[in-house]
């Protein structure tokens, strides 16, 4: 699971990056102030522990009181703390590197041809469903996750994004509540 980013963190291309643009610089921007700086830190490498259950041991404290003046009315007066969710339809670990997806080339001329061998073939009325995945020339049916082995370069050329673990406040209060009559 990558857990952070670190903005200055050296790249692996840095160096040949930054001397590549240095032979061909644009008027904009100077070589001495072009740097290619930042990468993914997973969970358990890169000296960053992070604990992603520290924002789950929150205080949320809560007082109530409740006084019978009468047989009719009760007073009721309460305060809580509570804390918003993270929405957890919305929120999901970065699993990056850890899944991947197989996919199978069936035809590259809308089924005139099928990359399949001939007993899988709609053209020998078999399904391509009897093998999806069929053995590839190099011995292998799937594409293999790389899980952490590309380390900081996991993200480089795109796009990093992040959960904000802070969850919002919200203070509730209840009011006097008067009971309904009681009639003997």
């Amino acid at each position: 699971m990558i857990t952070g980013f670190d903005p200055t963190l050296t790249l692996p291309i840095t160096a040949a990056a930054q001397a590549t643009y240095a032979a061909n610089p644009i008027p904009e921007l100077p070589a001495s102030q072009f740097q290619v700086l930042g990468g993914s830190l997973y969970a358990g490498t890169g000296g960053q522990p992070r604990n992603l259950i520290a924002s789950e041991w929150m205080w949320l404290p809560r007082v109530g009181v409740a006084y019978q003046w009468n047989d009719k009315t009760v007073i009721r007066g309460g305060y809580g703390l509570y804390f918003d969710t993270l929405n957890v339809l919305n929120f999901s670990a970065d699993q990056f590197g850890f899944s991947r997806t197989t996919s199978t080339t069936v035809t590259t001329d809308a089924g005139v041809n099928w990359g399949f061998p001939a007993a899988a073939s709609p053209a020998n009325l078999k399904s391509p469903l009897v093998d999806p995945f069929p053995v590839r020339a190099d011995g292998s049916r799937h594409d293999a996750p790389v899980g952490n082995a590309l380390g900081s370069m996991a993200r480089a050329g795109r796009g990093f994004g992040y959960t904000d673990y802070s969850q919002p406040r919200a203070a509730a209060t209840l009011a006097h509540r008067r009971a309904a009559p009681v009639r003997r």
